[in-house]
């Protein structure tokens, strides 16, 4: 007799507990991060567990029906493939690839979340299962399952590129994810004899190293405007002139540039008591003569951090303007506003 799916059932689980605890019916920023939405700034600020949280978070309520009824009907299946224990880890280690991927590949303020990294990890595992049960790798293209399985994946990243805010880049990261670690890895309990090798340990510990070295790459991404831009912020003498020029050459436009620098002079000025009242003052005609409002997610930063600089600022109240210079304007809200 089939033992019942308890790791599908547990996933269920967290899925509708974390929707309706944190509210997502009516989801907003702070209530998705507060459930542990991933931002692929925060991976970077001391926040890596997200990469697995937020794979059990969903943005709405189609989002939750969708992923939680397909769950429900790969779930069972693969889980009786592979066993509790490597089902489970199967999932969260194909929501790190996944969300690692996507964090790559989106701005420093947008949000991942979903199951469906995973679930497209579930969907690359079922194609490395059924490539090592055939004589040969690319026997699975013959059997219905197989090529309905290489319709579902095409068939839904065409959607992913035809509907806005759905990250393809997170659903590949865990496809390759899914379909490598079973590939290279996982021991087949119930399949035929051939099925049980495994291919080459060269191929395995390269793709290993890849996905080792990626998550490398998300902790110090130096090559990410933001975080030159937070560099920046910190920095102090000449390398502080280097990296605001480093930002100019780099696209940022003039206004943003002007309102970064001049909120970090402002920070150094206020501990070694330099001019903060000129620079505010000049700030302010800065501002009014852009012609249009910051867009400061060019730079990473979330505008709501410097809400109170800037009503301060439009009373010609330079000292609570001066008081309200966040520290780190890099790091997330933890309220909503």
């Amino acid at each position: 007799m089939r033992r019942p799916p308890l790791g599908t059932w547990v996933l269920l689980f967290a899925y509708l507990l974390l929707f309706f605890h944190f509210g997502l019916t009516e989801p907003t920023d702070g209530k998705l991060l507060a459930a542990g939405a991933v931002r692929p700034i925060q991976i970077v600020l001391g926040e890596p567990w997200r990469l697995l949280t937020a794979s059990l978070v969903h943005i709405g309520l189609l989002h939750l029906a969708f992923n939680a009824l397909f769950l429900h009907r790969i779930g069972p299946m693969l889980e009786a493939d592979l066993g509790l224990g490597p089902y489970l880890f199967l999932y969260f280690v194909t929501a790190v690839g996944g969300n690692l991927l996507g964090s790559l590949f989106l701005p420093a303020y947008g949000i991942i979340a979903g199951g469906s990294t995973s679930l497209f990890g579930f969907f690359g595992a079922a194609l490395a299962i059924r490539s090592r049960l055939g004589r040969s790798y690319f026997d699975f293209l013959q059997d219905p399952i197989g090529r309905w399985l290489m319709s579902a994946i095409l068939l839904n990243l065409a959607i992913g590129f035809l509907i806005p805010n759905i990250s393809n880049s997170g659903h590949v990261g865990g496809l390759l994810t899914g379909f490598a670690l079973v590939f290279f890895f996982f021991p087949l309990p119930g399949a035929q004899r051939h099925a049980r090798r495994r291919p080459s340990p060269l191929l395995g510990a390269s793709f290993a190293l890849l996905f080792l070295s990626g998550l490398l790459y998300m902790n110090r991404p130096y090559l990410h405007l933001w975080f030159q831009a937070r560099e920046a912020w910190f920095a102090t003498g000449e390398r502080r002139d280097l990296l605001f020029r480093g930002l100019e050459t780099r696209g940022v436009p003039a206004p943003e540039r002007a309102f970064l620098e001049a909120l970090s002079t402002l920070r150094l000025a206020r501990s070694s008591r330099g001019e903060p009242t000129r620079i505010l003052e000049d700030l302010g005609y800065e501002l009014e003569g852009a012609g249009r409002p910051l867009d400061l997610y060019v730079l990473g930063i979330d505008p709501r951090r410097f809400l109170p600089f800037t009503r301060a600022l439009g009373r010609d109240d330079l000292e609570s303007a001066l008081r309200s210079i966040p520290k780190d304007p890099w790091r997330w809200l933890p309220r909503e506003d």
